[in-house]
């Protein structure tokens, strides 16, 4: 029963909503001021398979016009978010571009306080490869998953500084998938990066309990 009213409610916004399925055309956000940084407006709006996000002053004046190319039936205004994604203590913009049952995957600027901009640099576009990203600020670490119930995901990535001391990377640190054999026997796949090397385990999970992110964080990847 459940998957079918999800099915109707799926299949109700296609037939009501084409294109992207924003029913939310418009909002107006305030970046709050910061230590050396301004407040901004952000008005953020759709026009076809374009998301837009235009940054103005508080005077009113635009100084930016961000944009996102979406997939069919992703909601960019309703769920736009100001977030620290690179934990940094400046606030980023995210905000979904593909949407599926399973996953999410992102447009994301970044704050640069020396431009006092938003950026789209090679740490946002490498953010942007991620399906259902989280910031664990925690643990100072970004992870990307994959729900289940079949192979589901836990990976975990670091930023770096490139060569370049302007440059900041991401690499993964640990994936893990949780996979199951045809006797039934659960296991997770475990590949640990370091030095420009991998290395993979295979540890068996007997009597499973517990979500992906909890089997796989046993085994490392939280910077403890």
């Amino acid at each position: 029963m459940r998957f079918s009213t999800v099915c109707v409610s799926l299949l109700l916004s296609i037939a009501v909503f084409p294109g992207t399925s924003d029913r939310q055309d418009e909002r107006t956000l305030t970046v709050p001021a910061g230590p050396g940084r301004p407040s901004f407006t952000l008005h953020v709006l759709t026009k076809e398979h374009q998301g837009i996000v235009e940054v103005s002053s508080p005077a009113g004046t635009r100084s930016q016009t961000l944009t996102c190319d979406l997939a069919p039936f992703t909601y960019f205004v309703r769920a736009f978010a100001i977030e620290d994604m690179d934990m940094d203590g400046h606030p980023d913009l995210r905000a979904p571009r593909e949407f599926g049952a399973k996953f999410e995957r992102y447009c994301i600027w970044l704050y640069q306080p020396s431009s006092r901009s938003f950026e789209r640099d090679q740490l946002a576009e490498q953010m942007e490869l991620l399906s259902n990203l989280q910031v664990d600020a925690a643990h100072h670490r970004l992870v990307s998953n994959y729900i289940g119930p079949v192979l589901p995901s836990w990976d975990v990535y670091r930023i770096v500084k490139g060569a370049d001391p302007r440059q900041r990377l991401l690499i993964p640190e640990q994936t893990c998938v949780i996979e199951s054999d045809a006797s039934g026997i659960v296991a997770a796949i475990v590949t640990r990066y370091a030095n420009g090397r991998a290395q993979t385990e295979r540890h068996e999970i007997p009597g499973v309990q517990g979500t992906a992110q909890q089997i796989c964080d046993g085994f490392g990847g939280t910077g403890r």
